[in-house]
Formats: C-alpha cells, sequence, structure tokens
C-alpha cells in the first residue's frame, strides 16, 4: 500500500509537470501550477478580524509549577486550564527550546513543535502519549512531568521511566517559524510549512514549502515546493496551517501590504 501511494504520488509528479528534487533525507516535489485555490485571493479588513500587532515584549508567568487559567476577554467566551506542564529540560538534558505549534490526531497522541532560539530556522517534534500520561496520574501531579528529564542522585525513578516510555523525541530538522503543525483529518497525515526565515517576519521566499510528517520517525519524508500567485500577486506561504474535514488546506499570510486568507489545494502530497 505504501509503495502504491509513493508510486501513484510520482506519476502524478510526472503528469503535472513537477520535478523532483533529492535531498539528503528526503525528496522535494515542485509544481510549476500556483498553489492557491482557484486563483484567488481575498483580502480582510483587519478590524473585522480583531488583527492585532506583535507586542514588542513578552513575560513569562511567575510560578512555573502551578496550574494556570485563561479566559478570554472579548469575543466567545473560552476558557484554557493548564492540563499538562511539559518536561524541562528535555531529554538527556537538551534544550528544546519554545513550544510552537501542536496537534492532536484523535484522544491519544499530541505532537508539539520545539523551536530552540539558538538554531534559526530548525527544531523538533516530540510526541506524547496522552493517555498513558493520564493513566499515570500526570494530570493530577503536573510536576512529574516537567521533571521527566531530571535526575534524582544520578538515576530516575520508576515514575519517570515509566513517564519516558509515553514520549518520543524525534531528531533536528528544517521547521522554518514552527508554529503550523497541522493534522489532515480526511488522509489521517501529518503536514506543516517550513516556512524559513531570515529574520522574524521576513520569509527567504516566496515560495510555499509543505512537508509531509512521517508519524513513526517525526521527520519529514518529502515535501513540495510550489508558489502562490493569483493574477499578478504573490505572497508568501503562511506561519499557520489548518485543515477542513475534506482535506482542504487553510492559512494566512501577510505579504507586507495587506492581509491575506487562502485556500489551497496539494495535489502531490495528499
Amino acid at each position: 500500500m505504501k509503495f502504491l501511494k509513493a508510486f501513484l504520488c510520482f506519476v502524478l509528479a510526472i503528469a503535472l509537470g513537477a520535478p523532483i528534487v533529492a535531498h539528503a533525507k528526503y525528496k522535494v516535489y515542485h509544481q510549476r501550477s500556483s498553489g492557491l485555490y482557484r486563483g484567488s485571493l481575498r483580502n480582510l479588513n483587519n478590524k473585522k478580524v480583531h488583527y492585532v500587532r506583535v507586542p514588542r515584549e513578552y513575560f513569562h508567568v511567575s510560578h512555573t509549577s502551578k496550574v494556570h487559567t485563561i479566559k478570554s476577554e472579548r469575543g466567545k467566551r473560552v476558557t484554557f486550564t493548564t492540563r499538562y506542564i511539559l518536561p524541562l529540560p528535555g531529554k538527556n538534558g537538551q534544550h528544546w527550546g519554545n513550544p510552537q505549534s501542536i496537534a492532536m490526531t484523535g484522544r491519544k497522541y499530541m505532537y508539539i513543535v520545539y523551536c530552540p532560539t539558538n538554531l534559526r530556522n530548525k527544531g523538533r517534534i516530540v510526541r506524547f502519549n496522552t493517555q498513558m500520561l493520564d493513566s499515570l496520574g500526570v494530570r493530577l501531579h503536573p510536576k512529574e512531568l516537567r521533571d521527566a528529564y531530571v535526575k534524582h542522585h544520578h538515576k530516575y525513578s520508576v515514575i519517570q521511566r515509566q513517564i519516558h516510555d509515553a514520549i518520543k523525541v524525534g531528531p533536528l530538522f528544517t521547521t522554518g517559524h514552527g508554529q503550523s503543525l497541522a493534522y489532515n483529518w480526511k488522509n489521517k497525515g501529518l503536514y506543516m510549512w517550513r516556512d524559513k526565515e531570515r529574520a522574524p517576519r521576513v520569509p527567504v521566499s516566496n515560495f510555499g514549502y509543505i512537508q509531509h510528517i512521517k508519524t513513526k520517525t517525526l521527520r519529514p519524508d518529502h515535501a513540495i515546493r510550489f508558489s502562490l500567485h493569483s493574477r499578478g500577486t504573490r505572497v508568501p506561504g503562511g506561519h499557520d496551517l489548518t485543515f477542513d474535514k475534506s482535506g482542504n488546506a487553510y492559512f494566512w499570510s501577510f505579504p507586507g501590504w495587506a492581509l491575506t486568507s487562502s485556500k489551497v489545494k496539494f495535489i502531490l502530497i495528499l
């Protein structure tokens, strides 16, 4: 089945005139046609969508070991309560960095993209088995997950080793900004932008790169490069990504002069 899927992907690439570029670990398919759905762009009124600028500085919560609650200030009333306090440090003392995005594949697995600030455009994916963590009582004792990789008297406790079994740490790879990991409910696949930046919010190019993440290895196994153009206008790939139940992908992009909302089709990957 996997061979058939790969073969069909290759045939589509040839039929659409998309050259295949081999990388050290995976292949990148170049799609010559625009990735925009029906070649359409729709500008949004920032006031209508409550678009706000990035704050000049951020503040960290004072008590990181406690459960916190966040409530919405306007719009629909929602409340978020801390479910897990993520490990710090990471496996083998690794500095995983800032959690940039999260994707859930049903009720079992939670995937988080970590991007260390000292490694520009690179990061890793860590998978958490939430069913195992909940069965171990981590939600009642959040410090146990936070200190999962903190040794006591130079060794790990039994509960720590059990928590380790619920965590799979992926290798470093080129993630770009890292905030776009998303689950496609139609084909059960994980995808994310490879939106490399020269500086914050300054993309390397206007090409869009979508990476398919292999869940067994937690790294890309193939990707597609395409342009996003419509009626003479080009926009860079977005920082965010989500899918509807039909498998259509949605993202937002800021080309520098207007906020745009786009619906795209990824012919070769899906």
